[in-house]
């Protein structure tokens, strides 16, 4: 039982860990987009806010993106049949193209690793 929990508590925080890098990865591309109407617009004074918003996005996608990899490598040691549905959900989480139809592929990716986790986790039992 106890590797049951070890292997849903590494899911649950993949999961969350994917999750949060699509937020910063998507807060990182708006700010790169407001830094660059702000330079199209010569405004110093707004360059330079944006340019610091920009900084703490990409920093925060950093720090997800360091924290998805390491949960990652859980998933993949602890439950390897997950780990190609898992890359590719983290991939598109980390992607910078956040239009809708990006959001629909991502989503059947997480509807790919779940189905993949329920398939592994019913073998282990």
């Amino acid at each position: 039982m106890r590797v049951l929990d070890r292997e849903l508590d590494a899911a649950i925080e993949f999961r969350t860990a994917a999750d949060r890098l699509w937020r910063t990865a998507s807060s990182a591309d708006v700010a790169n987009h407001m830094l660059s109407n702000a330079e199209g617009n010569r405004n110093e004074e707004s360059i330079q806010a944006h340019r610091e918003r920009w900084s703490e996005a990409a920093e925060a996608r950093g720090d997800a993106f360091r924290k998805a990899e390491a949960v990652f490598a859980v998933i993949d040691l602890l439950l390897p049949a997950t780990s190609k549905a898992a890359r590719d959900y983290l991939d598109l989480c980390d992607q910078e193209d956040h239009r809708t139809s990006k959001q629909t592929e991502r989503e059947a990716a997480k509807a790919a690793f779940d189905d993949a986790l329920w398939a592994a986790l019913k073998t282990t039992r």
